[in-house]
């Protein structure tokens, strides 16, 4: 049972308003990314279960704070925030669940969040 690595290539998210006929312009959530920067990569690791991510990120292994961390098995996708692994899934499994709410209220956060989702939704699909 090994941990399989991916490269993750995310596009940061703008948000464009379609009403120009009025001065106050639609705003996403607070924090909510809208600048333009270019890709940024993010290392995937894939794991058959909370529990062996966790002792993963325990033993030394190359996991960084900001790899997405995703378990299909689980369905459960999140990064490693520092060092305390955090799902922003529905099922969080043994990790610390992060609300969308907390996560948009930091661009790095929100940015994550749909890094996680995308590589969940991107493993099921191959």
């Amino acid at each position: 049972m090994g941990v399989v690595v991916l490269t993750l290539c995310v596009v940061t998210r703008s948000v464009v308003s379609s009403n120009t006929d009025s001065a106050e312009t639609s705003r996403p959530p607070t924090g909510y990314a809208e600048r333009n920067q270019p890709m940024t990569s993010r290392r995937v690791h894939v794991f058959q279960s909370t529990t062996q991510a966790i002792g993963a990120i325990g033993s030394g292994d190359d996991i960084r704070d900001g790899d997405i961390l995703i378990v299909p098995a689980e369905q459960v996708a999140g990064w490693l925030m520092g060092t305390t692994p955090v799902a922003v899934t529905d099922n969080n499994g043994e990790f610390d669940h992060v609300t969308e709410e907390f996560a948009f209220n930091d661009p790095t956060y929100v940015d994550m969040f749909y890094a996680a989702t995308e590589a969940l939704d991107d493993h099921q699909a191959n």
